[in-house]
């Protein structure tokens, strides 16, 4: 699948973006992470960058896609039994965020559940298998 519009240059400095969440310097967790900052360390423009998180690769925005990984890797987080007495700021910390508010509010949006009852749910049905 090509980057329709984003241009044979850009094409193949964003394509990674799709498989971003396999980068393994966690870039996305950088908690002062903006859309110049991502740009210039791609080497591209700023509105080409927005332009293919927008419409082709179907994002609201820059925040939703870095939120879309934040919130994955929380999840991860929220139900590994080794982080069961782990307290949700320091994962809110862990995976990017910088303060409680946006965290609660983007898992909520994502999952539909609270942090605490998304935990609960996933210790619960852990312990019945």
């Amino acid at each position: 699948m090509g980057l329709r519009g984003a241009g044979p240059a850009v094409e193949g400095k964003l394509a990674w973006l799709f498989h971003w969440d396999e980068v393994e310097d966690g870039l996305w967790r950088e908690e002062k992470l903006t859309i110049g900052i991502l740009a210039n360390r791609l080497g591209t423009q700023e509105h080409r960058l927005r332009r293919t998180i927008n419409r082709v690769m179907g994002y609201r925005n820059f925040a939703a896609f870095i939120n879309g990984y934040r919130i994955t890797a929380a999840k991860q987080e929220l139900t590994n039994p080794d982080n069961a007495e782990k307290a949700i700021l320091s994962i809110a910390y862990d995976v990017g965020f910088a303060s409680i508010g946006p965290f609660k509010r983007a898992f909520r949006l994502a999952t539909g559940a609270s942090l605490s009852e998304y935990r609960r749910n996933a210790i619960e049905s852990e312990f019945i298998r």
